[in-house]
């Protein structure tokens, strides 16, 4: 399993486990909109980047699970659904109080990494429009020059 597969399969779980649409596109604008960083942008960035940590602890764990040897032949279905079904939720609630008490650090990198990379294109953005304003400037001197 990849970084890719582990990525869409985030975004499917998500979906899946009924999260509102809200949330979803809150942790999407946080994400791609961090040019406009703001105290509510880093909290909602961090969230996501929380987010992702938990759900990949979780897969990371629900992997774990397969490679257990158990004879399941006598179980009944029900029975053996009844143990895939606590095993996610086991899953999920050890992903869920790591990721609360300080995780693995993954998020905190992500974080990081993004923050970043926000100011890096802020000093971009601000140097273009330096840039254009001093083209601008020049401009308006030689044509008024030309003029004279």
């Amino acid at each position: 399993m990849n970084v890719t597969d582990i990525s869409t399969n985030y975004v499917t779980s998500m979906l899946d486990n009924s999260i509102s649409s809200a949330a979803v596109a809150n942790a999407k604008r946080a994400a791609a909109d961090v040019t406009n960083a703001s105290k509510e942008d880093d909290e909602e960035l961090m969230n996501a980047c929380k987010n992702f940590e938990e759900y990949f602890i979780e897969q990371i764990l629900k992997e774990g699970f397969k490679t257990i040897n158990r004879d399941t032949s006598g179980m009944a279905a029900s029975s053996q659904s009844l143990l895939s079904y606590y095993e996610d939720g086991f899953a999920k609630e050890v992903a869920s109080a790591a990721t609360d008490h300080g995780g693995y650090g993954l998020a905190q990198l992500m974080y990081e990494q993004m923050h970043r990379e926000t100011f890096t294109m802020d000093e971009v953005r601000q140097r273009e429009a330096e840039k254009a304003a001093a083209e601008s400037g020049e401009t308006s001197e030689t044509s008024s020059t030309e003029e004279a």
